[in-house]
Formats: C-alpha cells, sequence, structure tokens
C-alpha cells in the first residue's frame, strides 16, 4: 500500500513538474523596423495597436493577423505624413515570432508603382487601360496619396510622354488603392509612349517600376 501511495505520489509531482514547465511563461518577441526616419504602426485582427520603431516593441510569441498599416514621416517643415495600406497586405497579413526573437518589420517605404497599359481589342481597341498599385516590399498595397492630417492628398498625376519628350495627355487617377485609368488613343495615332506618375507622396520615398519603359500602339 505504500508503495502505491508513493508511486502515485511521485507521477503527480512528476506531472506538476511537466505542467509547469509546459505553462511556464515565454518571453515576448521584440518588433522593429531597421529606418529610424519612420514610425510604423501596426493594428491587429483584435484592436490592439502596435507603435513600432528602431527601438523595439514587446509583442507576444505566436501567431498574429494584422488588419491595417500605417507609416509616418515628418517632411523639412515638420509636418507629419502617414501613409495607409489598403486591405491588400500581401506579406504583412500576418505577423509570426517566437519567444525572444528580435523581428524586424519594414514592408512600407520605398514604394514601388507597379504599373502596366494595354491596349483593348475589338470595339475597345481605341483605348488604352493604364493600371498603378502603389506597393511596399512585402508586397502590402497602399493607397496612392499619402495624408497630412486628417485628408489625404490629391491622387496621382498621370502624363502620357512621346519619344520627343512631348506630354501627349495628361489626366489623374482616381483615389484608391489599385486604380485604373483609360486614355482614348487620338484618331490616327501611332507611335511609342512611356507613362509618368507623379504622385503626393511627401516625404516618402517612391519609383516607378516602368521608368523609362516605352510602350507602343501600332
Amino acid at each position: 500500500m505504500k508503495n502505491s501511495l508513493a508511486f502515485a505520489a511521485s507521477a503527480v509531482l512528476i506531472a506538476a513538474v511537466a505542467l509547469g514547465l509546459w505553462a511556464a511563461p515565454r518571453e515576448p518577441a521584440t518588433v522593429k523596423i531597421v529606418r529610424d526616419d519612420l514610425v510604423m504602426v501596426v493594428t491587429l485582427d483584435n484592436g490592439t495597436k502596435l507603435k513600432v520603431t528602431t527601438k523595439g516593441t514587446p509583442l507576444a510569441a505566436g501567431t498574429h493577423f494584422v488588419k491595417s498599416v500605417q507609416f509616418y514621416k515628418k517632411d523639412e517643415k515638420g509636418r507629419v505624413w502617414e501613409l495607409r495600406s489598403t486591405d491588400r497586405l500581401g506579406g504583412i497579413k500576418a505577423i509570426t515570432c517566437s519567444s525572444g526573437q528580435e523581428k524586424i518589420l519594414d514592408p512600407g517605404p520605398p514604394i514601388v508603382w507597379h504599373l502596366w497599359a494595354k491596349r483593348g481589342e475589338g470595339a475597345s481597341a481605341d483605348k488604352v487601360n493604364i493600371n498603378i498599385s502603389a506597393v511596399g516590399q512585402y508586397n502590402a498595397v497602399y493607397y496612392n496619396a499619402a495624408y497630412l492630417g486628417r485628408k489625404h492628398g490629391p491622387p496621382p498625376v498621370l502624363r502620357l510622354v512621346g519619344e520627343d519628350g512631348k506630354v501627349l495627355y495628361t489626366a489623374q487617377f482616381p483615389f484608391g488603392g489599385s486604380v485604373r485609368h483609360t486614355w482614348q488613343i487620338p484618331a490616327g495615332f501611332k507611335g511609342k509612349y512611356k507613362v509618368d506618375i507623379q504622385p503626393t507622396l511627401g516625404p516618402f520615398k517612391w519609383k516607378n517600376n516602368r521608368e523609362g519603359h516605352f510602350f507602343e500602339v501600332e
């Protein structure tokens, strides 16, 4: 009987130790960005907001689903501009980190304008559809104009420029994430053109992935 009781007590002790080890609190991770001129704010699905800088912010180990991302940066006048993500979050739609890990998050600027222009077919052969998206480093899509205060700036201006440098067409995209504009090809026009984008992004750096590329209307 004594042996049975001793065995049971030992089993309880072992189970308690194992449970204690399993339930021991894990050290949080530290998330940070690498650019000291930016502040990143991540809003998680549960409503938690993380302000992330180069100094690091604690985050519990595990997988956290992301609702939105914003970047903030001051211009030379000290004004704070904001760049907001859309619902297309790419590689930042979830943050997974392990206990004690230093997690680097840097999905934002410089923004790359993903641009393409395609001529229609059939009855639409006299039109060119031009699409742009403002894309960050993790393929997250951002709104195409930065905010200053509570208002966003004007959306990007579109310019079509011929090989001779003359401006063939000027228009403005609508405000949004991935947006489209349709160019009505002038009657009898044939030749090459490039697409220039002039956005309002304040101090945020950007580039055009089709810079210098010429499309052609044959």
